[in-house]
C-alpha cells in the first residue's frame, strides 16, 4: 500500500530519515516541476537513486534541494540494482554539505562582514534596513511550528544581538542573543585571520542540545536555533532554508 504526501508537509532528509531508522524496505518516488526521482531503501540504508536519466549517489543533493513536490512511499517494492553504498546520514550530510558550497558560492559576490550595518542604514543594493518586526515574528513563528523538535528560534541583529522577533518569545530570547552575538563576531574574527572568509553558518554542540546559527541579510543579522541533539543538523538546515527568503524579504 502506498501513502503520499507534499513535500511542503514532509521534506525530503525528513523521509529519508524515517525510512532509514525504521528498517523499512521501501521505494519512494517524488515529483518536482517535472522531474521524477526514485529512493530505495533495505536494511536502514538508502541503496539506489535515480532522478530522471541520473543514478546514484550524486542525486542526493539536487533531491535535499527540493523544497516543494509530491512523493510517494510504498513499503515492501525491493530495490532492481545497487548505485549507493554510503550510509545514509553520511550522504545526507555529504548532499547538505554541497548545497551550502553552492549557496556561499553564490551569495560571495553580495556579502558584508558581519556588523557592518545597522537599524536604519543603507542596505546593499539600495534601501534602508528597517526589519518589520510584525512579519518577522509571523514568520519565525512558523519557521518553529514547522519542526516540532526546535525548542526556541531567535532573529537578531549584529553586532550587539538586538532581538528582533523569538520563539516561542522574545523575552526568553534576549538573553542568549547577546551571548550568541559575541559568539558569531568571535567566529568572525577568526576565520577573518586564518582569512577563510565569511561565517555564513555554524552549529555548537552541546550535552543535550544543538545550537545552529544562520546569517542573513548580507551579514547583518542572524537566525539561532535550539533543537535536541538527536536531531540531525541536515534537517534543521533544509527546514531554515525554506523560510529564509521571506525572513530576509521582512528585514527590509
Amino acid at each position: 500500500m502506498a501513502v503520499g504526501g507534499d513535500l511542503q508537509d514532509m521534506d525530503v532528509s525528513s523521509i529519508i530519515t524515517v525510512n532509514c531508522n525504521q528498517m523499512n524496505q521501501a521505494r519512494l518516488q517524488i515529483w518536482h516541476w517535472g522531474s521524477k526521482a526514485c529512493v530505495f531503501f533495505e536494511a536502514g540504508n538508502i541503496v539506489h537513486m535515480t532522478l530522471d536519466s541520473q543514478e546514484g549517489e550524486e542525486v542526493i543533493s539536487e533531491l535535499l534541494s527540493w523544497s516543494d513536490g509530491t512523493f510517494e512511499l510504498e513499503r515492501g517494492i525491493p530495490t532492481p540494482r545497487r548505485t549507493v553504498t554510503t550510509g545514509w546520514s553520511e550522504l545526507v550530510l555529504g548532499g547538505m554539505q554541497r548545497l551550502d558550497e553552492r549557496s556561499v558560492a553564490d551569495a560571495e559576490s553580495t556579502v558584508c562582514e558581519i556588523g557592518n550595518i545597522g537599524p536604519g542604514e543603507d542596505a546593499p543594493g539600495g534601501g534602508i534596513w528597517q526589519p518589520n518586526k510584525r512579519k518577522l515574528q509571523t514568520v519565525l513563528d512558523e519557521f518553529g511550528a514547522s519542526v516540532t523538535t526546535i525548542v526556541a528560534s531567535t532573529v537578531a541583529f549584529m553586532p550587539e544581538g538586538d532581538v528582533l522577533a523569538g520563539y516561542p518569545s522574545i523575552e526568553a530570547n534576549l538573553e542568549p542573543a547577546s551571548h550568541l552575538a559575541q559568539a558569531l563576531k568571535e567566529a568572525q574574527q577568526a576565520a577573518s585571520k586564518m582569512d577563510w572568509g565569511a561565517v555564513y553558518a555554524m552549529t555548537v554542540v552541546m550535552d543535550s542540545f544543538n545550537l545552529h546559527v544562520f546569517v542573513i541579510a548580507d551579514g547583518n543579522a542572524y537566525v539561532g536555533v535550539v533543537a535536541p541533539r538527536e536531531v540531525m543538523p541536515a534537517i534543521i538546515r533544509v527546514a531554515f532554508d525554506k523560510f529564509r527568503s521571506r525572513l530576509e524579504e521582512a528585514m527590509t
